[in-house]
């Protein structure tokens, strides 16, 4: 959208807990085609019921 970029990604990764993923959101401001902001957002992790045991 213009010079916005978002992007949004599944994570997966190992926790303490076990295997789990997280959502991943970016917003990158792109200016003369560099980045010139971003800001990001994580989720709150979710575990794989067949990794951890829950």
């Amino acid at each position: 959208m213009g010079n916005i970029v978002i992007d949004h990604e599944e994570v997966t990764r190992t926790f303490p807990e076990g295997t789990g993923q997280v959502d991943l959101v970016a917003i990158y401001e792109v200016v003369d085609g560099k980045i010139r902001s971003v800001s990001a957002q994580v989720s709150n992790k979710r575990l794989d019921p067949r990794q951890s045991g829950v």
